[in-house]
C-alpha cells in the first residue's frame, strides 16, 4: 500500500510539473509586410504605316519590292520598278510601359495584301526593336506579277505586347 500511495504521488507530482512546462512554453511569432506595386499598362501606339509607294507591274514574270525593317525604311526593288519622289516607309509602332518590367511584342500580318477579289504576296520582314520606349519597325516584302490587276492593296499589320 505504503509502495502504491508513493506511485500515486509522484505520479502527482510529475504530472503536475509536465502540465507547468505545458503551460509556460515560449510563445514565439513573427511578422510580414504586405505590399504590391502597380504598374502602368503597356500600350502600343501607331506611328506609321509600311508604304511600298506605287510600283509599276512588270510587263512579263514577276518582281519584287521590299521595305526594310527600320526607320530609313529603304525600298529595294528586283524585276519592277517604282516612280521618284513617293513617301516609302516601314510601318512603325512605340511601345510603352514599366521600364523594369520585361515584355513580349510580337507581329501578326496576314500572307496577301487585297484589293476585293484581287490580291498579291505579302511577306513581313524582321521587325526590329530600338530603344525605351521601344520603336517596332515592321518592313515587308510584296511580289507583284505582270498579271497583277492595277489597284492599292491592302491589308493588317497588327503589334501585340505583354509582360512576361
Amino acid at each position: 500500500m505504503k509502495y502504491l500511495l508513493g506511485a500515486a504521488c509522484a505520479a502527482l507530482v510529475l504530472g503536475g510539473a509536465s502540465m507547468a512546462f505545458a503551460g509556460s512554453g515560449n510563445p514565439a511569432s513573427d511578422s510580414a509586410q504586405a505590399s504590391a506595386t502597380v504598374i502602368s499598362p503597356l500600350t502600343v501606339t501607331k506611328q506609321a504605316d509600311l508604304a511600298f509607294g506605287k510600283i509599276v507591274e512588270p510587263t512579263t514574270g514577276s518582281g519584287t519590292a521590299s521595305v526594310a525593317a527600320n526607320s530609313g525604311g529603304a525600298l529595294t526593288l528586283s524585276g519592277v520598278t517604282a516612280p521618284g519622289g513617293q513617301t516609302v516607309n516601314a510601318a512603325h509602332f512605340t511601345l510603352t510601359g514599366d521600364s523594369t518590367t520585361t515584355w513580349t511584342a510580337s507581329v501578326t500580318a496576314p500572307t496577301q495584301l487585297t484589293n476585293g477579289g484581287n490580291n498579291i504576296p505579302f511577306a513581313v520582314s524582321n521587325s526590329t526593336l530600338t530603344g525605351s520606349p521601344a520603336d517596332v519597325y515592321v518592313g515587308g516584302t510584296i511580289t507583284v506579277a505582270s498579271t497583277t490587276v492595277p489597284a492599292t492593296y491592302t491589308g493588317t499589320i497588327t503589334v501585340s505586347a505583354q509582360y512576361n
